[in-house]
């Protein structure tokens, strides 16, 4: 009985092993690609912007906040970033409120994420008077548009294109200021929404 008992554990634990191999394999593929794109992210930030800030906070011209993952000063542009990670096929459009994200034919819906980024733009025209400000959202390598990318909608690949594009640009002295300004408001508008948490 025990040389049974043996012989099939000796049967069943290659299988067990490479299963156990397979998943983890799996969980590292997945980890790499996500952490691959933050890489290539941070290498975009730094090398292709005069200056950036993450995890920015700013008043929304009431009494509360507005936040965004990203704020760069790119030559004479301000431009608002939110990341989004939505693995799977991504239905959306400018004008449509809720899109659709499809993983293993599993169906999830969530809110147009456009308009958040838009706001906190016009907020920053609102607060500071510079009207040369703009807002995407930047979606990550795991996410497939099937049906066409919407306007206002970036991925590493067409980030990186349009930071390129606008290399020659030189950044003025307004734009310098505005910066400055920007950065004083995000810093005390951080310490204020943390009060209030």
């Amino acid at each position: 009985m025990n040389n049974e008992v043996l012989t099939q554990w000796f049967l069943v634990s290659p299988v067990v092993l490479l299963l156990v191999v397979c998943v983890i394999g799996v969980l590292f593929f997945l980890y790499f690609r996500s952490s691959n794109d933050e890489r290539k992210l941070q290498v975009l930030l730094k090398g292709h912007t005069q200056d950036y800030l993450s995890d920015v906070v700013i008043p929304d011209g009431l009494d509360g906040f507005l936040f965004a993952d990203y704020l760069l000063q790119h030559h004479d542009t301000i431009i608002v970033i939110n990341v989004m990670h939505k693995p799977g096929y991504v239905f959306g459009g400018e004008k449509i409120d809720e899109w659709t994200c499809v993983e293993n034919n599993v169906t999830k819906k969530f809110k147009n994420p456009l308009a958040n980024a838009k706001m906190f733009a016009h907020a920053i025209t609102h607060a500071l008077g510079y009207a040369n400000v703009s807002s995407y959202v930047l979606f990550d390598s795991q996410s497939n548009f099937a049906k066409g990318i919407p306007e206002g909608v970036l991925q590493l690949d067409s980030f990186q294109a349009m930071l390129d594009r606008d290399a020659t640009k030189t950044a003025g002295d307004e734009v310098k200021n505005v910066w400055s300004e920007l950065v004083t408001l995000t810093h005390e508008s951080r310490s204020q929404a943390e009060l209030f948490s």
